[in-house]
């Protein structure tokens, strides 16, 4: 497996990385576990990636949820802990090595693809941010952490917008942007986006470009474009059309007429 080699680290550990080096990382990883997949597009196996190649440890769990209506999907272990789950209906605290990946049952059984994505998330934690919970400089309440849970609002989301960010947004916006990469890597997600684009969107560049906010709908028809190319990318891709938005704007696929103006939600809550 590629080690993840990142020197510039806040104190606590938080790797300092920007986007494109996250995906440099992670399209270097899936090129050496199967460069076919850097050549057609396709899906990546996700489960044998991480356990054959990161060689991490996948469970499935009904993990506890202590807050209610705010569900876990994912836990990485950087550290031998005890975990509460769900066994029978009831709850009991269950020992996981370092290295484990908890994955909620209830995600595996979605067919959207998010399942997919919160696996190779998790995996981007256990890659990039194992000195952030283990390193020997780390300070004393960061130090005695042994995993990081991870929320449904955490996972394919971009970055938050309306406030500063923490060690813990940086880390997680950097775990979806490995899932990502690792899913849609560049080589074939950005051709095949292209001529999706110029195919149902009708432009010439490759560039998916969304005209303004229109509160008459005179512009429906970029919209129902739009849905067919993320259609598309989540079949080829076994990611969710939401995942692929995302994925589009950070490679510079999409982009709208006034960069100023407030983003549109579109149907699965996506801003584009």
């Amino acid at each position: 497996m590629i080690e993840f080699n990142c020197p510039n680290r806040k104190y606590d550990g938080t790797p300092v990385v920007c986007d494109l080096e996250v995906m440099a990382y992670a399209e270097a990883q899936v090129a050496e576990y199967k460069p076919e997949l850097l050549k057609t597009p396709g899906k990546i196996n996700v489960v044998h990636f991480v356990e054959s190649y990161l060689e991490a440890m996948i469970d499935v769990q009904d993990i506890y949820n202590i807050v209610p209506g705010m569900g876990i999907n994912g836990i990485t272990v950087f550290k031998d802990a005890m975990i509460p789950v769900c066994e029978d209906g009831v709850t009991v605290n269950k020992f996981f090595p370092a290295g484990a990946i908890i994955i909620d049952s209830g995600v595996t059984e979605r067919e959207d693809g998010f399942g997919r994505f919160t696996v190779i998330h998790e995996g981007g934690h256990f890659c990039m941010h194992y000195p952030a919970f283990c390193g020997q400089d780390i300070v004393a309440a960061r130090s005695e952490m042994d995993k990081i849970m991870c929320r449904s609002s955490m996972i394919e989301n971009d970055k938050p917008e309306n406030r500063k960010w923490t060690d813990r947004d940086f880390m997680e916006h950097q775990a979806n942007v490995y899932a990502a990469s690792v899913l849609m890597p560049r080589p074939t997600f950005v051709p095949f986006v292209m001529e999706l684009n110029r195919t149902y969107g009708g432009h010439k560049d490759g560039i998916f470009v969304r005209p303004p906010i229109d509160p008459f709908y005179q512009y429906r028809h970029w919209y129902v474009f739009l849905e067919e190319i993320g259609q598309k990318i989540a079949e080829t891709y076994g990611v969710s059309e939401s995942a692929a938005f995302v994925h589009m704007k950070r490679c510079g696929l999409i982009r709208t007429e006034d960069p100023n103006e407030r983003p549109l939600y579109i149907r699965r809550g996506i801003a584009v």
